[in-house]
C-alpha cells in the first residue's frame, strides 16, 4: 500500500466486489425462477389449446358422445387470465388472439354438430369439413404465434413441435 492511499480502500473495494456478486447471482436466480413459473403456464396453456385443436366434431365411435367443446374454452379462458398477469405484452396480446380464435372454433364445432349428422365413421361432408378445417388451421396459426412469443419471452429456442 502506497503512503497516498487510504487504508480502507481496499476493504471497501473487496466488500463492494462481493455486494455486487451477490446482487448479480440473486438477480439471475430470481429471473431463472421467474422464467420456469413462466414456462409451467405458458405449457398449460398450449396442452389445453392443443385438447380443443384435437376436438373433433363427431367421435369415430357411435356409442361414445362428443366431448363439449364449452369446458375446453372456458379452461383456456382461466389460462389466459393467468398469463395475462406474467406474461409480456406480446405474450398477452398472442394468447387473447388464441382465446379468440378457441371460441370461434369451438363455436363452429357446436354448430356443426347441431346442424350436421354423423357420418361414417365420425366424417363430416365435404362442405362441413372444409368449414372445419378453416377454423382450425386459423386456430392452429394462433397457437403457433403464441408458442414462438412464449418461447421469446422464456429465452427458449427451437419450437413446440405443433403437430400440422
Amino acid at each position: 500500500m502506497t503512503s497516498g492511499q487510504t487504508w480502507w480502500a481496499a476493504p471497501v473495494a473487496g466488500l463492494l466486489g462481493v455486494l455486487i456478486t451477490l446482487f448479480g447471482t440473486g438477480r439471475a436466480q430470481r429471473i431463472r425462477m421467474r422464467d420456469e413459473a413462466n414456462i409451467a403456464a405458458y405449457l398449460e396453456f398450449w396442452n389445453a389449446c392443443m385438447d380443443l385443436y384435437d376436438l373433433a366434431v363427431w367421435s369415430s365411435d357411435r356409442s361414445e358422445a362428443p366431448v363439449q367443446a364449452r369446458p375446453l374454452v372456458d379452461r383456456i379462458g382461466r389460462l389466459g387470465r393467468a398469463i395475462s398477469y406474467r406474461g409480456t405484452s406480446k405474450v398477452i396480446r398472442a394468447a387473447r388472439r388464441v382465446e379468440s380464435e378457441a371460441t370461434g372454433f369451438a363455436s363452429l364445432v357446436e354448430d356443426l354438430r347441431r346442424d350436421t349428422l354423423r357420418g361414417v365413421g365420425g366424417e363430416l361432408d365435404e362442405r362441413a369439413d372444409s368449414r372445419f378445417q378453416v377454423a382450425r388451421a386459423a386456430f392452429a396459426e394462433a397457437i403457433e404465434a403464441f408458442g414462438a412469443a412464449s418461447r421469446r419471452d422464456v429465452n427458449l429456442r427451437g419450437s413446440w413441435d405443433f403437430p400440422s
